[in-house]
């Protein structure tokens, strides 16, 4: 794995502390984010980027490969999901193997979005659905992630920002 930043490394140790009381404070917030953008069941392989301690499968009642920065999210994950260790910016997949990726309040994390956004169309499946929210700080990603697809809807989440991509 790729030398981490610094700002990845205090990134890792803030959810890292979080961990154990992370479902007690955000479980209801972000099933709400799940309910307004995922109107449909998703099918296939999925991946859960930046997947904390595995509310989306639960949510979507199957078992899904989340990836995490932090350690001790993933340890709440691994009994909901198959869980890898890794960085948003090179993610451990081969090309074209998943038949949707989501990613629910974790791009805003990074200090820029583009490689990650690289990444996530290098493995995501031709013509298969990117699902993402942001905290909506003001600032726009819309213009990033139309570099790399086609934006098809954008809705209000809570606190969040969220685009339905193809």
């Amino acid at each position: 794995m790729p030398l981490r930043t610094a700002r990845k490394r205090r990134v890792q140790t803030d959810y890292d502390r979080t961990a154990l009381f992370y479902e007690k404070r955000y479980l209801s917030i972000q099933w709400e984010k799940y309910s307004i953008m995922m109107e449909n069941h998703l099918k296939g392989c999925i991946l859960d980027l930046g997947c904390g301690t595995g509310l989306l499968s639960e949510y979507l009642h199957s078992r899904i490969v989340g990836i995490d920065i932090s350690f001790k999210m993933l340890d709440q994950a691994r009994t909901r999901e198959r869980v890898v260790q890794g960085d948003m910016d090179f993610l451990p997949f081969r090309n074209e193997v998943f038949d949707a990726v989501v990613s629910f309040t974790s791009l805003q994390n990074l200090s820029d979005v583009n490689p990650a956004l690289k990444e996530v169309r290098r493995v995501l499946k031709s013509g298969s659905p990117f699902i993402v929210t942001l905290l909506n700080k003001g600032s726009s990603v819309e213009k990033e992630i139309e570099k790399y697809f086609t934006i098809i809807s954008i809705r209000q989440c809570g606190e969040d920002i969220g685009f339905i991509c193809w």
